[in-house]
């Protein structure tokens, strides 16, 4: 058989959760003319079967192949949290970080690995790094801001969206986590004050910015 439909009938069977069908077809491409894709799809499929060596040694043949693309580092990550090798995973992280260094939504995955594997203070840490270092980006400080309204930190929650805000004044995204920490203090007032706010800006001005 061709090798490509090998490949499109292996992703199939990954479709649907069968990583070992998967395998016999991508095992019967010559290995000679193996593509990249090829690569990823047996590091997938060894992955779903639950040898993770294996998938591990795939993975970082792709990535070595293809760095720009996020998908080796992250299933790798993926792979050394479920083995509790947090090191190993944050590893993976860092350097899809550096690959990525224009990419402000990529900065905020070790954040999520830290809180995803309780390393709290660690998270902290690297959200006040973030904000420190990019005080003009609002995605890190509105991360942040759900991250401690979720543990009902609203005062510094606050303290973060109005800092926003002076960036961003025209967001109604941002007057809109303003209102809604404002409700969860039990201060409905202060919550229609800053909807007022917002309207009577977006009146002056004509116009929303959003975000």
């Amino acid at each position: 058989a061709h090798p490509k439909a090998l490949l499109i009938t292996a992703q199939s069977y990954l479709t649907l959760k069968e990583p070992e069908k998967a395998l016999e077809n991508l095992n019967k491409i010559d290995p000679s003319k193996r593509d990249d894709e090829v690569t990823l799809t047996l590091a997938q499929a060894y992955n779903q079967a639950g040898d993770l060596r294996k998938a591990e040694k795939y993975l970082q043949e792709y990535q070595k192949a293809v760095p720009d693309n996020s998908v080796s580092y992250l299933i790798l990550c993926t792979i050394y949290v479920r083995e509790k090798q947090l090191e190993k995973a944050e590893a993976e992280i860092r350097k899809l970080i550096e690959q990525k260094k224009e990419d402000a939504q990529i900065r905020l995955l070790l954040c999520k690995l830290y809180l995803d594997t309780k390393q709290v203070e660690k998270a902290r840490a690297e959200f006040e790094r973030l904000i420190r270092e990019y005080p003009e980006e609002n995605d890190y400080k509105v991360a942040y801001a759900e991250y401690l309204f979720r543990n009902k930190n609203f005062d510094q929650a606050k303290a973060l969206v109005d800092e926003a805000i002076k960036n961003s004044p025209d967001s109604w995204q941002l007057w809109n986590h303003l209102v809604e920490i404002h409700l969860a203090k039990g201060e409905p007032d202060d919550a229609l004050r800053a909807l007022d706010a917002f309207l009577n800006k977006s009146v002056e001005k004509g116009r929303v910015e959003a975000l």
